[in-house]
């Protein structure tokens, strides 16, 4: 008999740990963008990327005038912005009908590269504005110029 409680008692705990730690992602759609130093920069050569540490802020002025979210390039001078329709993690949750919309880049989401109200502003770079309202593609490559 304690055999079999003790069974019963092991089975029960893993069904519990399995079903409170679910810890599968949601499904996702996302921006990514990597930035290079000169116009014809490849994401191929480590030479083409920008060494210093600059900000890339998500913005949608429909639905707020400061910053959503903001991530700093870091030493490989990429960003990745993920968005669901569930909270997870770093995800941005959006509704089903803007989850469409960023999937078929017809979404009001942008990306301000370099942004002056960002915690990693860097001066030496330009601001540039990334859309993905009009079919362009989620993965930019982005030439950002140094200031004259």
């Amino acid at each position: 008999m304690k055999k079999i409680f003790a069974i019963l008692l092991c089975v029960l705990a893993i069904f519990a740990v399995s079903s409170c730690c679910d810890d599968t992602p949601p499904e996702a759609v996302g921006i990514f963008v990597h930035l290079v130093n000169k116009e014809d920069g490849s994401i191929d050569k480590v030479e083409d990327e920008i060494q210093d540490n600059v900000n890339i802020c998500l913005r949608n002025d429909e639905i707020s005038d400061k910053i959503i979210k903001e991530k700093a390039t870091g030493k490989y001078s990429q960003a990745f912005f993920y968005f669901s329709m569930e909270s997870y993690k770093d995800e941005t949750v959006v509704s089903e009908e803007e989850y469409e919309n960023i999937y078929y880049s017809r979404t009001k989401y942008y990306l301000l590269v370099n942004d002056p109200e960002g915690s990693s502003y860097n001066p030496k770079y330009e601001t540039i504005k990334l859309t993905f309202g009009n079919g362009e593609d989620r993965i930019a490559v982005t030439y950002l110029p140094k200031k004259s």
